[in-house]
């Protein structure tokens, strides 16, 4: 893999566009100082690690994780001195699997989209449960449902029109990874989490004109790839060309605005009772 190509669509497309946002959501409540050992979970390219090394105090130190080797190496490269002076670990794990990390080790840990992507998501939650201290906390990013509809909507009418139903039923499929708020509440809940909270922001995807937002790298591979290859009557191509088409007419060669519904959800690890010792 290039790994500067690789980094430079992520920096220049999805980080800001996409994942830069929810991060920065996420650091509105991460504390100014953090003295305990922090867990990331979903690392991704290492630029939410940045910002939490920058709030490190003392031998604090931050274990971070990501399932894809070739992130890793990207996050690796932006935290050089970190590494060299062991602020910071990266392990390679499947967010699928058991975390090779003590229980009760952390007193944060945040997961930037995790939530989103990792489907089912209940190892991963668990997992950030057991490694957590006694009254530790956890925050977890995820769009809400509401977000998208501006291109849901229209796109969904257009597969309707042209009798596509497979791909309109893989756009429904995709829409309910979106989850409700009490939803999306509802998986700490159950994990064992208490104090379940959720902050709520929404911010806006800004593109030129209808041809740059299906250009765009974020909607090709985080919706058009979702379906068009369920198509089964149409050119991929086409299809793209149409739906441009449809998007310049209704906002008339304008810039369009998409909403995203931003969630952070905090909660915390129920601290031990001594009661419950004896």
């Amino acid at each position: 893999m290039d790994f500067e190509r690789a980094a430079a669509v992520y920096e220049r497309d999805i980080w800001p566009l996409w994942s830069g946002p929810f991060a920065q959501l996420l650091l509105r409540e991460v504390p100014a100082q953090l003295d305990q050992p922090v867990l990331e979970v979903f690392c991704n390219a290492g630029n939410l690690s940045v910002a939490l090394l920058d709030r490190l105090v003392g031998k604090a130190r931050l274990i971070a994780i990501d399932p894809v080797q070739d992130l890793l190496d990207i996050a690796r490269e932006k935290t050089t001195e970190a590494l060299r002076q062991h602020r910071i670990f990266f392990h390679h794990s499947e967010l699928s699997e058991r975390f090779r990390i003590p229980d009760d080790l952390f007193g944060l840990a945040c997961c930037n989209l995790g939530l989103f992507y990792v489907d089912p998501p209940d190892t991963m939650l668990e997992e950030i449960w057991r490694t957590l201290q006694p009254g530790g906390l956890a925050l977890l990013t995820t769009p809400l449902r509401g977000s998208l509809t501006d291109l849901f909507g229209p796109t969904r009418t257009f597969l309707e029109q042209i009798g596509e139903h497979e791909a309109l039923r893989q756009i429904d499929v995709h829409e309910h990874l979106y989850r409700l708020p009490e939803q999306a509440m509802y998986l700490l809940h159950q994990i064992g989490f208490e104090r379940v909270n959720l902050r709520r922001q929404s911010f806006r995807l800004f593109f030129e004109n209808a041809h740059a937002m299906f250009a765009h790298t974020f909607i090709q591979r985080g919706f058009l790839s979702l379906w068009l290859p369920s198509l089964q009557h149409h050119n991929r191509d086409r299809v793209v060309q149409e739906l441009t088409r449809l998007f310049e007419a209704m906002y008339t060669h304008s810039p369009i605005e998409v909403v995203v519904r931003a969630g952070c959800l905090l909660a915390t690890k129920p601290s031990v009772d001594e009661s419950d010792l004896f």
